[in-house]
């Protein structure tokens, strides 16, 4: 990616008069993180913005701690119309939920994503499928705004950087990823603090939850592939909240051999399947090939039916070893 759409996008959010930032429904640590890095960016430069959720009321418990989630707006809140809408770590309209609606009236919309099937649907597209992670990006953005790197910045930007790294265990922890953490440790980005917040934190019913995820491991397709689920009423009978399955995932990665591992979420018609590679597999594409999408090592979709739906639609394109 070159420099000149992040100086395009620079001059389209300086000229705002109300900037809408939002990210993609169920927001993880980098969507959140993305979203209130740029916030806390465009305040101090004068722009008068406002975090905006695509879906829920709040700001899921896992990262509440960052500074400025107490601020998340939702679109119905919303006094007015914003003219600028910025759309984070979302790779197609759809995926902006409730927050979608701004784009048709606004004057101009700013996508910055590392998503490699962005759908480029801004007047200005920021997108580098080689960035580590969006807020990467945003950090460019900050960068060129010429706005101190306040704490709140440093923070939510190396939230973003550490999650969707896994906390840099991924194939996107790459050169640049450790050299932007670098840079944010060395301006004083509170990075223990940020992890422990994120990873030892979780709560007695999220525990519970992982602890059913784990009873329930699975081998398929002669052990290439390795699976779990978790249902409707185990979030009711744990207490555990829908937002604390985010890294349930993470849990089930760590077993040795497979290489790809899936995390089934099955609500009462609809399934949503999380995939992880771990030697090589391309699951974005397979993820794609369902409807979905996401990056090569990690990626989503969701099918209408049953667990045994999902399954018989994703193991027959999944990787599998002779039995």
């Amino acid at each position: 990616m070159t420099a000149e759409p992040l100086k395009q996008a620079v001059e389209v959010l300086r000229s705002a008069r109300h900037a809408a930032v939002c990210a993609h429904v169920d927001p993880d640590g980098d969507a959140v993180g993305s979203v209130l890095a740029l916030t806390h960016a465009l305040n101090a430069a004068g722009v008068r913005a406002d975090p905006v959720l695509a879906s829920g009321d709040h700001a899921p418990a896992t990262y509440a701690f960052l500074p400025g989630a107490e601020q998340y707006r939702t679109v119905a809140s919303l006094a007015e119309q914003p003219d600028v809408v910025v759309a984070l770590d979302a790779p197609s309209p759809t995926r902006l939920g409730e927050a979608a609606s701004l784009l048709a009236r606004a004057s101009a919309v700013v996508v910055v994503d590392h998503h490699p099937d962005n759908a480029l649907f801004g007047t200005v597209c920021v997108v580098d499928p080689d960035a580590p992670s969006t807020s990467a990006l945003v950090w460019d953005l900050v960068e060129l705004l010429g706005v101190p790197a306040e704490q709140a910045i440093l923070d939510c930007v190396y939230c973003g950087l550490m999650t969707d790294t896994g906390r840099f265990s991924y194939s996107n922890a790459t050169p640049r990823a450790f050299r932007l953490a670098a840079t944010l440790a060395e301006a004083g980005a509170r990075t223990t603090w940020v992890y422990r917040n994120v990873y030892e934190t979780r709560s007695p019913a999220a525990l519970a939850l992982t602890a059913r995820a784990l009873d329930r491991l699975a081998l398929a397709n002669g052990g290439a592939v390795a699976y779990s689920w978790i249902e409707e009423q185990d979030l009711v009978q744990t207490g555990a909240l829908q937002e604390e399955t985010e890294d349930l995932i993470d849990a089930i990665r760590v077993v040795a051999g497979p290489d790809v591992v899936v995390l089934f979420k099955c609500s009462s018609d609809r399934v949503k399947a999380s995939l992880r590679a771990k030697d090589g597999a391309d699951v974005g594409s397979i993820a794609r090939a369902l409807g979905g999408g996401g990056h090569r090592a990690a990626a989503g979709f969701t099918v209408e039916g049953t667990l045994a739906d999902a399954i018989a639609a994703l193991m027959p394109l999944l990787p599998a070893r002779p039995r």
